[in-house]
């Protein structure tokens, strides 16, 4: 009791002699050596502001909410005229921010990833067209046996004939391979690093220069008909500088006193030649052969038959002195016996 009147007796001393009293708080001065604070608010100045709470979403405004229009009716009919009208400057609607969509993952262009033909000892090109590869890459192996050929730009095989061609921003990843050869062919794969990997398989046929003669091996052919051949050059390099005809080895003459020799050649990709000899006789029979410059050479054997009959000739002999009698039938050339 005695120390609270002490306190109550002391307290306008201490209001008077400027002692500072601190709210522990705040830490803020309630009163200054002149005097007690003249603005009671002052001391909010030093004071954090409190935390702030989320805003109220039944209070905040409808973005999609479409300007007041002057007609009373709703958006986008008008008092005059029901039918809807386009939105104005003054009303524009106002969509939501724009997400865009991956792309599609990659795909291979089929049309241009097709099989190849390519010629021996020339450079065969297979094509991989890859579209939307984004970061990934592309790899070729040899279907066969499983062996990884290229990855991307880097060729992986001691095989140096082999190359990964390809040029920034195309959408090709061609497979060259140089100086090709028939033991190349087969199936290549061309594969997508996607998840999981695209595969695509490309059919490589490696083929040599072929010449062959329109019909079988042996001809036959009547006496004073026409013989005519025709002879085909396909899958060279490039069309043939000339093709030469022969008859036993020797080289058909056009202007000999015989005459009625004629050769007809048409050149191209496939390339083919005609030989007719009119008035056949049996010093025209023999093989004659077509001699490409480059292509190998091919041959048929024609025969000059004396009688009428083309597709096949029988001779009937009757043996007296053998109980069986023997049938012999020329076929190509061969005989056949038939023991009746």
């Amino acid at each position: 009791m005695t120390l609270f009147v002490r306190l109550f007796l002391l307290q306008p001393i201490l209001f008077s002699s400027g002692i500072r009293v601190q709210d522990s708080s705040h830490d803020t001065d309630l009163y200054q050596q002149d005097g007690p604070i003249q603005d009671d608010k002052s001391y909010l100045k030093n004071i954090s502001p409190a935390p702030s709470l989320p805003p109220n979403p039944h209070t905040l405004p409808n973005p999609f909410k479409l300007p007041p229009h002057d007609d009373d009716l709703p958006y986008p009919f008008t008092k005059h005229s029901q039918q809807p009208r386009l939105p104005t400057r003054k009303a524009r609607i106002r969509l939501p921010p724009f997400v865009d969509q991956l792309p599609p993952g990659p795909f291979i262009d089929p049309e241009r990833s097709g099989n190849v033909t390519a010629l021996v000892g020339r450079l065969a090109t297979l094509n991989c067209r890859v579209n939307q590869i984004g970061n990934r890459t592309v790899s070729w192996l040899r279907d066969r046996d499983t062996h990884l050929l290229t990855v991307g730009r880097y060729t992986y095989t001691s095989d140096q004939r082999f190359r990964a061609q390809h040029n920034t921003g195309s959408e090709d990843w061609p497979l060259t391979i140089e100086y090709a050869q028939v033991r190349d062919s087969g199936v290549y794969e061309c594969q997508v690093s996607s998840t999981p990997p695209i595969r695509h398989y490309i059919w490589l046929n490696v083929v040599e220069p072929q010449t062959q003669i329109v019909g079988d091996h042996d001809i036959y052919i009547n006496r004073e008909s026409s013989i005519n051949l025709t002879c085909i050059v396909d899958y060279t390099p490039e069309p043939p500088a000339y093709v030469i005809w022969k008859h036993n080895g020797k080289v058909v003459s056009y202007d000999s006193e015989r005459g009625g020799v004629s050769v007809v050649t048409d050149k191209g990709p496939t390339t083919s030649s005609n030989l007719i000899v009119r008035g056949a006789s049996i010093r025209d029979s023999g093989v004659y052969s077509c001699s490409p410059s480059t292509a190998p050479t091919a041959g048929v054997t024609v025969h000059i038959l004396n009688g009428e009959i083309l597709s096949s000739l029988y001779l009937v002999l009757r043996v007296a002195f053998l109980p069986i009698r023997a049938i012999i039938i020329f076929v190509h050339s061969s005989y056949r016996f038939f023991w009746l």
